[in-house]
């Protein structure tokens, strides 16, 4: 069963992501979370344990995929690339993608899922900035969106918090993406390395730092006022929150 939703919904309300397999796999000792002790307040869930190769081979536990969808809440999949932004490269052409959008379709009508979390749509340090990505994810994000569904497929992207990364219209032109995407998830977790646990909580502060204290942690904060000099729709935006172990010693 799909529930309707409006898009606007997404940038308003607590999703919460179910990391699934792969986050249990990086380490034993984490209890496994039962997709049916996921807490109430979590009013949509974004499935975690999915990924799609070069060739547009999904990669899935669709019976852990179906314990989640089965709560009856709205379910978004995370879909992460094997190769990251490299795959995005590779499969996106001046026309999209058609193949794999139609595979991304006929996935969400078959599982019973809302819509999709594009990631890695900026590169890595290591990685050059390729321009015919942000260009050519325009056409397949507009394929997605002609899925036939019911409703229409939600789709959002994350975005990258390196502040240069943000500003630059090669890898994200707000402009147009704006117009096409329902919500931006705003990579806020884990925007720091270490941190101290008698200054800060977490990795993540919530409130700025001078840059010059010693004590200086990137924080949401910042990111915030990155993300104000762009052009993104700011009533679009979804802050992620730090609320797993790093280190469950």
């Amino acid at each position: 069963m799909l529930i309707e939703v409006d898009p606007l919904y997404y940038s308003k309300t607590v999703m919460c992501v179910f990391e699934g397999v792969g986050y249990n796999d990086c380490d034993k000792d984490l209890i496994k979370l039962d997709p049916k002790d996921i807490p109430c307040e979590c009013e949509l869930i974004a499935y975690g344990s999915f990924s799609i190769d070069d060739s547009s081979v999904i990669d899935v536990d669709e019976t852990l995929l179906k314990s989640v969808t089965d709560l009856n809440k709205p379910v978004l999949v995370l879909m992460s690339r094997v190769n990251a932004y490299i795959d995005w490269i590779k499969i996106l052409g001046p026309d999209g993608n058609f193949n794999e959008t139609k595979i991304l379709c006929d996935f969400a009508k078959k599982h019973n899922i809302q819509g999709y979390i594009l990631d890695t749509l900026s590169p890595d340090m290591h990685t050059p900035i390729d321009e015919s990505v942000a260009k050519n994810v325009i056409p397949y994000i507009k394929q997605l969106k002609l899925c036939e569904c019911n409703p229409k497929l939600i789709i959002g992207i994350t975005i990258y918090t390196v502040p240069v990364a943000m500003k630059d219209p090669t890898i994200y032109n707000f402009e147009v993406l704006n117009e096409i995407v329902d919500f931006y998830e705003i990579q806020t977790y884990e925007l720091n390395t270490n941190c101290d646990p008698k200054l800060y909580n977490g990795l993540t502060p919530i409130t700025k730092t001078d840059p010059q204290d010693p004590n200086y942690l990137y924080s949401m904060e910042e990111v915030a006022s990155h993300l104000k000099e762009t052009k993104i729709c700011l009533t679009k935006m979804v802050y992620d929150i730090d609320l797993y172990p790093v280190n469950i010693n």
